[in-house]
Parts: C-alpha cells; sequence; structure tokens
C-alpha cells in the first residue's frame, strides 16, 4: 500500500537553510572590481597589470605577483 505525503504549512526551506560560512560567502562573491580580467594566460613580473591596465606588477615580500595601485594578486605555491 502506497502512502501519500501529507502536506503541512511549514515550508521545507525553513528547515533546510543554514547561513553560509566566510569561504562559501568568497566562493560567490564577485571579486572583480575592475570588471573580467583581460586575456592574460600567464602574467609575469614586469607585465601590464591585468585588472587596472595601468601599473606593472612585480613580487611582493611573499614572492606573489601583485599590482601596487589596485591590490592585485596572483599567489603562486612553491615546491
Amino acid at each position: 500500500m502506497d502512502s501519500i505525503p501529507v502536506q503541512t504549512d511549514k515550508s521545507i526551506s525553513d528547515s533546510t537553510v543554514r547561513p553560509l560560512s566566510a569561504y562559501e560567502k568568497s566562493l560567490t562573491q564577485d571579486t572583480h572590481i575592475f570588471g573580467p580580467l583581460q586575456n592574460v594566460v600567464n602574467p609575469k613580473a614586469g607585465d601590464i597589470c591585468p585588472r587596472c591596465q595601468s601599473a606593472t606588477i612585480d613580487y611582493n615580500e611573499l614572492l606573489n605577483l601583485s599590482c601596487p595601485d589596485c591590490g592585485y594578486t596572483l599567489a603562486g605555491c612553491s615546491t
């Protein structure tokens, strides 16, 4: 014998909604302040910044390529 689910007045979304973690929020935020990046595949030190197009990017103290004007940072990893 098959049973038919009983409808309730309680919304399903009320019981399943949970707040997002800071990490989950960072994944969903639009981080491109100046629009999408130009067609730069692998920027190198001395290249024009792919975000603001006004300064050259160079290595910072953490050995990440960064722009002194807009704060764009391309983080890598060491092996």
